[in-house]
């Protein structure tokens, strides 16, 4: 035979139970939510930098073919239009300005073969020719983008700056 007050303490632990569970769906379904409008917000902001950046990057691309010289890069980010754009992306125009050295330090060596067209010698002469350092489009993109304020260290990022001090090092090593 059921009581009277075990019924109602079944009652309330059931409609307890069944509360906390509602709750707890809530919860995960607001996490999902506040997940995707701030991957949203992301995408939107990075489509628009892009957006906004590549007329910009074309006009002071005086050879048009998608890259930046090194001076081309100090005119580029004198303009204050440039700054109101990284600012808006979150990165600090000054600081993308004082990597410019490291970003176009890695000078372009190209092996190029001249070979006669008379000469069926197979003797080919490598000549090696240093060009000025430049920057496609693609990577100032993303060296902007990974300057980013709210952006954390990752572990490429610190195998990239233990391979810089590294080369520094050993630049450095021969002049002691």
């Amino acid at each position: 035979e059921a009581s009277p007050l075990m019924t109602a303490e079944l009652m309330f632990f059931t409609f307890f139970s069944h509360l906390t569970l509602l709750n707890m769906l809530v919860g995960i379904l607001c996490e999902v939510v506040a997940q995707v409008s701030k991957t949203e917000k992301e995408q939107a902001a990075v489509a628009a930098f892009k957006q906004h950046l590549l007329p910009i990057l074309q006009i002071y691309a005086v050879s048009n073919e998608g890259h930046l010289r090194k001076q081309e890069f100090e005119l580029l980010m004198r303009n204050p239009e440039m700054h109101a754009i990284l600012n808006n992306l979150g990165v600090d125009a000054g600081d993308f300005n004082a990597l410019k050295d490291i970003l176009y330090e890695d000078k372009v060596v190209k092996a190029m073969e001249n070979s006669d067209s008379d000469d069926d010698d197979d003797d080919a002469v490598k000549e090696l020719v240093i060009e000025e350092p430049d920057l496609t489009f693609a990577e100032f993109m993303e060296s902007a983008l990974r300057l980013r304020g709210g952006n954390q260290a990752r572990v490429q990022d610190i195998v990239e700056l233990r391979e810089y001090v590294k080369n520094r090092v050993d630049d450095i090593a021969p002049m002691l």
